[in-house]
């Protein structure tokens, strides 16, 4: 199931829900632009790796290792600012350097969307969706900035 098939639909949702998509878009984005930083910086990931899978998960290893030497000890020229994804005062999503990167490799596409209005969540599905709502307005699962998104009207 892919991310996207966990978010609550609707136009009139209730905080909680809402505050639970944000939480989820955030999630997505944050992996989104790990594998996309990735992808631009380590070009292997353009295009289909082609062996034993024992091997890719020793070169997917290697490329995560040293990804977070060159993160920790050349973030400036490795990764500037400009190269990952914002989001701006207005809750609006700039879309980082890293995309233009990636704009043509065969890897980077957007999976499956989900089919609306067509199959429920299975009870196992929408248990976990309610677990997570309920984590993310307990004291201990709170993001702060979750309530500035309710004021500026996005889910986003």
């Amino acid at each position: 199931m892919t991310l996207i098939c966990l978010l609550i639909k609707g136009t009139n949702l209730q905080d909680r829900k809402r505050i639970y998509n944000y939480r989820l878009s955030r999630a997505r984005r944050v992996v989104e632009n790990a594998f996309g930083i990735l992808a631009a910086r380590f070009r292997i990931f353009g295009r289909p790796i082609d062996c034993q899978p024992e091997k890719a998960v020793k070169i997917v290893k290697a490329c995560v290792a040293l990804h977070n030497f060159l993160a920790s000890t050349e973030r400036a020229r490795y990764m500037p600012a400009t190269f990952v994804d914002t989001t701006a005062d207005t809750g609006e999503v700039q879309p980082g350097e890293w995309r233009q990167h990636v704009a043509g490799d065969r890897n980077m596409v957007d999976g499956p969307r989900c089919s609306v209005g067509r199959a429920r969540p299975s009870q196992r599905a929408a248990l976990v969706r309610e677990q997570l709502a309920d984590y993310f307005l307990s004291d201990a699962g709170v993001f702060p900035n979750q309530y500035n998104v309710l004021r500026l009207g996005t889910d986003q």
